[in-house]
């Protein structure tokens, strides 16, 4: 995945990744509903977002951890199997509110472009031969061949990863649920977190101002995703990665 113009195979994954990466949000909208029920829909849709990325992380981890199913072919199930059983029980009893199309459509399209930049960004340090990219795409296929957790550690032979990891296991799991291999789901998940980071940090804004009137508070939100992804630590300036 190295190119602007992605070939047939290289757009099948990112067109799968992105489909279960929206069910999952989409999944975990009426929980996001039940947990933050007086902000605004943007604000919940975003936290939607980020929770299906954490519950089917944890969802496809914890089997294995408890030695009940092997991580490897079985942690995507976990995963779909537990955003499926979230989305039943937060909806039984739960009002039947309208859902509100046109600020579903908005919220979409700010996630994918998000998204699409995020992977632009990818695509032309495409490299990961160097910084810590080799250790993450390590762990990455590791996990992808992992029974149990923790999984085996790809530089230091018969023994198990020392490192947090749990990160990558989200990772994983979202390979396995879209049928992507290891190098192409590296790229897939920093896309995905640089999405997931700026609707958070622009649907968190947004939520604490209602105040100062809609079109103060997307400003400021959108200020505040712009600021946290572009700046931050000034990494990427830095080190130009």
């Amino acid at each position: 995945m190295t190119g602007w113009f992605p070939n047939p195979g290289e757009a099948g994954d990112i067109l799968r990744w992105l489909a279960v990466l929206m069910l999952s949000g989409w999944l975990c909208v009426p929980l996001a509903r039940r947990l933050v029920p007086d902000v605004p829909f943007f604000a919940q849709f975003a936290l939607a977002k980020c929770l299906g990325w954490v519950i089917a992380g944890y969802a496809g981890w914890l089997p294995a951890a408890l030695g009940v199913l092997p991580f490897s072919g079985t942690g995507g199930s976990a995963a779909f199997l537990t955003l499926f059983a979230t989305w039943f029980t937060a909806s039984r009893g739960s009002r039947a509110d309208p859902m509100p199309w046109r600020q579903i459509v908005v919220a979409e399209l700010a996630f994918v472009t998000l998204f699409a930049f995020g992977l632009a960004q990818r695509v032309t340090h495409a490299n990961l031969a160097y910084l810590e990219k080799p250790t993450n795409l390590g762990f990455l296929t590791a996990l992808l061949h992992a029974e149990t957790m923790p999984p085996a550690e790809a530089w230091f032979s018969g023994n198990q990863i020392n490192y947090y990891y749990l990160g990558h296991v989200t990772s994983a799991v979202f390979a396995q649920m879209a049928a992507v291999q290891p190098d192409h789901a590296y790229q897939l998940s920093m896309a995905s977190l640089f999405a997931l980071t700026g609707v958070g940090i622009a649907a968190s804004v947004i939520a604490i101002l209602p105040a100062a009137g809609k079109t103060v508070a997307q400003a400021a939100g959108a200020l505040a995703a712009l600021a946290a992804l572009y700046a931050g630590n000034l990494h990427a300036f830095l080190y130009n990665v």
